[in-house]
């Protein structure tokens, strides 16, 4: 681990993106955006010589991508559509995105995908109805085939307004076993499924996080044993060890020092370590860098996201790209330790990044 971070220094001269209207065949970002605010589909990002950033023509037909994720092996993703409801997978060529299969409609707002092995089975959570859903997948293309299975659990949380009822919005393969881990902010609960044979089992409650605080994001760290649990409407981390049968926290971390006027709301969450991880805060727009250090879960540093509502954080090539939902852009800078300018472009309802296949593989 890392013994000391310092935050990197951000002025107020961010020089703003370059805009190209043409199409970029190997771009090393694609930014996902919503279309209520703006966005106009999946829009490629480079990184210029300079540094800036350079934005090209967006592809239309992937609309409101609030998640996305690569197969393991060929040059297929697998993207949300958070508004209509469905997912899909797509080819990237040399002539850009093309559609493999048919859209597969699976929930009411889905929000987080997972895969597991070399992606033959997907998961997939959905916010708005509280569902996940197994979803078998073509090995030879990674088109979408049927469904292995489905849950629901039924409920509600403490909070009047964000708790109503279930609300998934997280899904963790286990890749040892198989086995599905489901995160739902409406119930603060953290679920476990086996999967025997490609199919879903009956699932039961590993964790619960304390009432009102709004599970968000669950991440393995290197090990496989402990694990990250992100909670939204609290704004704190919880480190939690993975004992076979459940979950023992084992402390938290606010994702935030206490700011007076701003209600600091959990946002993504990124491994960047065997024991570290980003975190972005809404609310606060900043990205905190946490690690686990003598067993416990410490906050070694926060930065300014550059933006309003970070809604999304990776990292790739030394740098962090952060995704604004609110002031509709994205922002990247180096990581905490590093002093350096916080570079701008300008993507509507911006709401995910994906890195290319040839920053991942280096």
């Amino acid at each position: 681990m890392r013994s000391a971070w310092a935050l990197p220094a951000v002025g107020n001269g961010a020089r703003l993106s370059r805009f190209r209207p043409v199409t970029m065949t190997k771009p090393d970002f694609w930014v996902g955006s919503y279309a209520r605010a703006g966005g106009r589909g999946l829009y490629p990002l480079t990184v210029g010589r300079d540094g800036g950033l350079i934005m090209g023509e967006p592809e239309p037909g992937l609309a409101n991508v609030s998640f996305a994720l690569w197969h393991e092996r060929l040059p297929v993703a697998w993207f949300v559509d958070e508004a209509g409801g469905g997912i899909s997978a797509w080819r990237l060529g040399l002539r850009g995105w093309e559609q493999v299969g048919s859209v597969m409609r699976t929930g009411v707002q889905p929000c987080y995908l997972a895969r597991y092995g070399p992606g033959e089975l997907l998961a997939v959570a959905n916010y708005g109805d509280g569902s996940i859903e197994l979803i078998a997948t073509d090995p030879l293309t990674g088109a979408l085939g049927g469904s292995r299975g489905r849950a629901a659990p039924s409920g509600s949380g403490s909070h009047p307004d964000r708790q109503r009822g279930p609300h998934a919005h997280c899904v963790v393969f286990d890749q040892n076993d198989g086995a599905l881990f489901h995160v739902d902010l409406g119930l603060d609960r953290v679920f476990r499924y086996p999967v025997n044979r490609g199919e879903l089992g009956h699932g039961h409650v590993v964790f619960e996080c304390p009432a009102r605080w709004g599970a968000r994001h669950l991440r393995f760290l290197g090990d496989g044993i402990y694990a990250l649990l992100v909670c939204e409407m609290a704004a704190q981390c919880i480190l939690l060890e993975w004992r076979g049968t459940n979950f023992v926290a084992h402390g938290t971390v606010a994702l935030a020092p206490p700011s007076r006027g701003v209600t600091a709301l959990g946002g993504h969450l990124e491994i960047i370590g065997p024991d570290t991880a980003l975190v972005s805060t809404r609310g606060h727009n900043s990205v905190a860098v946490l690690a686990v250090a003598q067993g416990g879960l410490v906050r070694l540093a926060v930065a300014a996201s550059g933006g309003i509502s970070p809604r999304h954080v990776c990292v790739a090539n030394s740098q962090m790209i952060v995704a604004h939902e609110e002031s509709g852009g994205v922002t990247a800078m180096s990581l905490p330790g590093a002093a350096s300018a916080i570079e701008r472009a300008a993507v509507p309802g911006a709401a995910f990044i994906l890195p290319s296949r040839r920053i991942i593989r280096e």
